[in-house]
């Protein structure tokens, strides 16, 4: 279990925009926050958007085994224990990799949002990317291509991609993902998460009754 005392952190910020019942403000790590206050209950959403997506990978579907690696496993939490930990507390949180943007959506509640910041702190920051799995994600995502190509439809919809966007970030075909996919390190997809979560890069939008929390 996390304590109280373990997930408090603090950032100063700058409110730049007060628009109805949004507040934005600019972090001193230059990271975007969009506040929108809802008090009706005690559900918060928290979406972050790392701009950017696969136009920061060198090989592509980097960013797909990125995506798939955050929940298996920190240096403080094995796969289970952060499943257990995510699941005791009421916390969802889901990754995924888009062309444009990597984004990050989380629902909690207001009681747990200190601990819900501290386990994504934690996902973020000090995930291992096991070797093990590293090749267990890559295994999946091949064998998810190659049931993905038993039907026809999907493959005229791969070589439409293809043709339409070439060498392009866009061009997120299914042959092209399986050719890169083995050749993935773990330095790659270290190296895609330092770019990716630059915080230059990283707008956050909070939807809650947590305004007095986030400005204490």
């Amino acid at each position: 279990q996390i304590s109280n005392q373990e997930v408090k952190t603090s950032h100063s910020s700058k409110l730049v925009d007060n628009n109805s019942n949004t507040k934005k403000y600019i972090l001193d790590t230059n990271a975007t926050l969009l506040i929108q206050d809802n008090s009706y209950n005690d559900i918060v959403a928290i979406s972050i958007l790392a701009k950017g997506g696969n136009f920061y990978e060198q090989k592509r579907g980097t960013s797909k085994l990125f995506a798939d690696l955050l929940l298996k496993g920190t240096k403080r939490y094995s796969t289970i224990e952060l499943a257990k930990e995510l699941e005791e507390n009421g916390i969802e949180m889901s990754f995924a990799a888009h062309p444009d943007t990597f984004n990050i959506n989380i629902l909690t509640t207001k009681k747990q949002l200190s601990t819900t910041l501290a386990l994504l702190d934690e996902i973020l920051n000090n995930s291992t990317f096991d070797d093990s799995e590293i090749e267990k994600s890559k295994t999946l995502i091949l064998n998810n291509i190659k049931q993905s190509k038993d039907k026809a439809l999907n493959v005229a919809l791969d070589e439409y991609r293809a043709n339409i966007y070439g060498t392009s970030v866009y061009n997120s075909s299914l042959s092209s993902i399986e050719k890169c996919i083995p050749s993935i390190t773990k330095k790659d997809i270290i190296d895609y998460q330092s770019k990716i979560l630059n915080p230059n890069n990283i707008v956050i939008s909070v939807n809650g009754n947590v305004d007095k929390e986030l400005n204490t």
